[in-house]
């Protein structure tokens, strides 16, 4: 798994069919859904002694989920063009926020307001969040189509309270949480 936008490095080897480690042969590294398509260039680098590196990063243009790093050396007179598709998983981090009122009356209905976003900016919909008010959890909880969420409580006794909504992740965005006090 790579998080968009940061870093990571990408190497492998460059032979012959025999196994001899070839130098001096550009690498070009792409990313896209399938293997078919030669997707979006994300580096460059050459063979130095059959083996190469380069450090590259997803867009952020790119959705969180399953793709191919495709490797292709390019070929020359005396070497065929040659391809390598390795999966990667790409994820982002998540952020969440929770607003609400500061004093609330007992007994009337208080209404907090919150979204879930990813590390671009853009909302997370339609995930399920954990909301706990004083250690109860408040059931069904889920983003809308752009990131936003609300729920509402009665307090019932004087005193102070708190609220925390929390996401577990989904394996492309990572967990978060926050708490209002």
């Amino acid at each position: 798994m790579v998080q968009r936008e940061t870093p990571f490095l990408v190497g492998g080897t460059v032979r012959t069919h025999e196994g001899i480690p070839v130098s001096g042969l550009i690498v070009q590294i792409f990313v896209n859904e399938t293997k078919e398509q030669g997707g979006t260039k994300i580096g460059e680098t050459v063979s130095k002694q059959g083996t190469f590196f380069a450090e590259v990063q997803i867009p952020d243009h790119m959705e969180p989920g399953s793709y191919q790093l495709l490797a292709r050396t390019v070929g020359n007179l005396r070497y065929k063009d040659s391809w390598s598709d390795p999966d990667v998983g790409v994820i982002s981090t998540s952020g969440l926020s929770i607003t609400g009122p500061k004093e609330v009356p007992v007994d009337m209905e208080a209404t907090f307001e919150g979204r879930l976003s990813q590390d671009t900016g853009e909302g997370i919909p339609e995930e399920r969040l954990s909301v706990l008010i004083d250690g109860g959890s408040i059931p069904s909880v889920v983003t809308d189509s752009s990131g936003e969420f609300s729920f509402t409580r009665v307090f019932s006794s004087p005193g102070e309270h708190w609220a925390e909504v929390s996401f577990a992740g989904d394996g492309f965005f990572l967990d978060t949480s926050a708490r209002l006090d």
